[in-house]
Parts: structure tokens; C-alpha cells; sequence
């Protein structure tokens, strides 16, 4: 899956043709099925830029990835254990189980999924009354 980064660079804002973009970006739109082609029309003294999606394309058109590209997740997930005392755990892969209060000291936290009455949402402190912690989700790490 694609980055945002690496989106926003295959999005062509210079409408340069493909034969002329970098070859990672070559790669990216080739090997991706969301890209879109440049169509020109109107007349010579006013064109009319529209983008619009195609099946094939060739090397010397001015082609884009699509903005509603799907892209790699920014955050990581991590599922929340509760032992038989009722205590709450944060299941880390490299580090084992933590106890989940450790986890909004963090650097890369962003915050806790509650579950109440069926219904998620996304909390930044450890509460109860927000219902059963089921997750707690990071930032990625930066590459």
C-alpha cells in the first residue's frame, strides 16, 4: 500500500508526462490501479484541464495517482487484554504486556478505543465510564 507521502508525489502537479517523473513514481502509478490521465480540450487559447480515470495509458501522457487513493494506515493498533483480576493490558509485540495506564505516557499515543453499548469511540484518558478498552492506538513509527 502507498504512503501519503508518496502520494502527494504522484499526484503530478507539474503534469509532467510519465516518461519524464522520477522512476520510483513511474513505479507507483504503473503498479497502482487508480491512476488518472489528463484530458485537454476546449480551445487552443482556452484550454480546459480535466483529470479522469483510464485503463491503460501511454508513456508520453501526463498521468496522476488518483487523490482517493487508498493509503497505509498512519497509526498502529494494539488489542487491550483483561487478565481474571480485571486488570487491563496493553498486548505489545516486542515487549510483551504492559499495563494499559502505561500506555498515554507514550510519546507516539494517540488514544484509547472504548466500547460502550456496541458503539467505539476514541479516548485520550483510562476511564471506566467510557465503557471496556478494546484498543489503543500509536502514531507509526516514522521510516
Amino acid at each position: 500500500m502507498i504512503t501519503k507521502e508518496m502520494l502527494k508525489r504522484c499526484l503530478n502537479p507539474e503534469m509532467q508526462a510519465f516518461c519524464a517523473l522520477d522512476e520510483d513514481v513511474r513505479d507507483a502509478i504503473f503498479n497502482n490501479n487508480h491512476y488518472e490521465r489528463l484530458f485537454v480540450s476546449g480551445s487552443y487559447d482556452r484550454p480546459i484541464l480535466r483529470w479522469e480515470k483510464v485503463g491503460g495509458f501511454n508513456y508520453d501522457q501526463v498521468v496522476r495517482l488518483s487523490p482517493d487513493t487508498p493509503t497505509e494506515p498512519e497509526y498502529e493498533d494494539y488489542n487491550v487484554m483483561i487478565d481474571v483480576r480485571g486488570f487491563t493490558y496493553l498486548s505489545v509485540r516486542d515487549t510483551g504486556n504492559l499495563p494499559l495506564f502505561t500506555a498515554i505516557t507514550h510519546s507516539r499515543f494517540l488514544g484509547i478505543i472504548y466500547t460502550l453499548n456496541g458503539v467505539e469511540t476514541l479516548r485520550t484518558s483510562v476511564d471506566a465510564s467510557f465503557g471496556t478498552p478494546v484498543r489503543v492506538r500509536f502514531a507509526k513509527e516514522e521510516k
